[in-house]
């Protein structure tokens, strides 16, 4: 379980008052409008509520098991809008439950590593002890490739930048172990194994 103490999740920023830039006061809303979405800085996500009815917001931030992680009253609110911040977090699943006068709204949030998201490919020739590592699109973060053989022992690694296009073939027709192990991570955590017999 997740130590209340260790999490990560900071509010950046808070503001909530009777106004905002634009005028809801014609719409009539039933439920509260809430929206989350993740920002460009990694791992934070923006939280906005707006309501037709003032009073007591209660945010909360739950893990897969429905446990809570985070908990805040804003008080004698209508609309207001924060910025939480999970990278110091567990990648995986969580809820934003968002509750008061107006009723209850659940959003979910898919905190994973760029490596996770990233879409990328491991080809091979089996004629050939040759091996090609595709990304369909640039990764957003810098990784790192580590090639083992089958005692652990390093064969090879280099750094893969950020933001640009990757593709590169590796041969391994010099090798003499009966395996590889190809290891690729990024700098938040996230890791990829990807096991290759060549005999």
């Amino acid at each position: 379980m997740v130590n209340r103490m260790m999490l990560s999740i900071a509010v950046l920023i808070t503001a909530f008052s009777n106004t905002t830039a634009q005028d809801y006061s014609t719409h009539a809303l039933s439920t509260p409008v809430v929206a989350l979405h993740a920002v460009k800085a990694f791992g934070q996500y923006q939280l906005s509520y707006q309501s037709e009815t003032k009073g007591d917001v209660v945010v909360e931030i739950l893990d897969v098991n429905n446990a809570s992680l985070y908990s805040e009253t804003v008080s004698d609110a209508d609309a207001f809008s924060k910025r939480f911040n999970f990278s110091g977090m567990p990648f995986g699943v969580y809820k934003v439950k968002v509750s008061g006068a107006a009723g209850e709204v659940e959003k979910e949030v898919r905190f994973y590593s760029p490596l996770q998201k990233a879409e990328f490919a491991w080809q091979r020739n089996e004629d050939e002890q040759k091996v090609k590592l595709v990304f369909a699109s640039q990764p957003e973060v810098p990784m790192t490739l580590h090639i083992y053989d089958e005692t652990g022992l390093e064969l090879y690694s280099e750094s893969i930048a950020g933001g640009k296009a990757f593709e590169q073939v590796y041969n391994l027709e010099q090798v003499s172990a009966s395996s590889v192990r190809f290891v690729l991570s990024d700098d938040k955590g996230g890791q990829s194994t990807h096991v290759v017999a060549l005999r």
